[in-house]
């Protein structure tokens, strides 16, 4: 029905004008670099980004993603270079009131403040002065925090995916149904659960039948939907019929882990 695709959209346009109130204004100058170690609440988990200085490119974008259950992902890009992002998944623990990242085979420590993340221990190993005002991350918007999508998690659906040019979503049921509708369709594509081959951290799933030829793909990695600040945990290709679509999507449950070719 129509409907699907216009809870997905007034959905998706919801998060691009949610803002959280935590936002800082990265162009403000630091007056005190001085930041008092708190405990990490539960807000504390989500998606934070900044660029941190480098001596070759002209910055290092850090890009993190705090999730429960101590789970981690970080992603580096050197700015100005070719040099393709590096990412990884890893690791997080709370000592002591200090939050210590680890992920790709190194370990970062920062003290938590407000909406801040501020690395307390350089490459080197030393503790930062003054000039961990150039060492801080910042909280995003992130696309599962959406409360809509949390509605339609209530309703089983696990996985949405949604992009843009043009507009369309996707929703996965692990129980029943994939479901995939374009903007200018009156009614969506349905099609029966198939188990997903899993490759990495990658899930593809794949119907080829005489009506239709449908691969939705996804992946573990940071995406933006292009149109706010909001930043999501997986990027979504879906191929329907020879016409590729490029997206974001949310989890909306925690089996979409455990989801396999089993």
């Amino acid at each position: 029905m129509k409907s699907f695709f216009v809870f997905s959209l007034v959905a998706f346009l919801a998060s691009c004008n949610e803002r959280p109130s935590e936002r800082t204004n990265d162009a403000k100058p630091v007056a005190d670099t001085t930041v008092a170690a708190v405990a990490l609440p539960r807000s504390a988990s989500g998606y934070y980004e900044g660029v941190f200085p480098c001596t070759d490119c002209q910055g290092i974008q850090q890009k993190l993603l705090i999730l429960a259950g101590n789970k981690a992902r970080t992603e580096e890009t050197k700015m100005g270079t070719n040099a393709a992002p590096v990412s990884a998944d890893g690791s997080w623990r709370l000592d002591d009131s200090l939050l210590t990242v680890s992920a790709g085979g190194k370990s970062m420590v920062y003290y938590y403040q407000d909406s801040l993340l501020v690395l307390r221990d350089s490459a080197a190993g030393r503790q930062l002065g003054r000039e961990a005002a150039q060492y801080r991350l910042h909280k995003k918007a992130l696309g599962s925090g959406n409360k809509a999508w949390m509605k339609k998690a209530a309703t089983g659906t696990d996985f949405l995916a949604l992009g843009t040019e043009p507009f369309w979503s996707l929703e996965i049921d692990a129980d029943t149904i994939i479901s995939f509708i374009r903007a200018d369709n009156k009614v969506p594509l349905n099609v029966p659960y198939m188990n997903p081959t899993v490759a990495g951290n990658t899930k593809i799933f794949k119907v080829n039948s005489s009506a239709t030829q449908l691969t939705v793909t996804v992946s573990n990695e940071f995406c933006s939907d292009g149109m706010s600040d909001t930043w999501y945990e997986y990027a979504v290709t879906v191929v329907h019929n020879d016409t590729t679509y490029k997206g974001c999507g949310v989890r909306l449950s925690t089996r979409w882990d455990s989801l396999s070719s089993k």
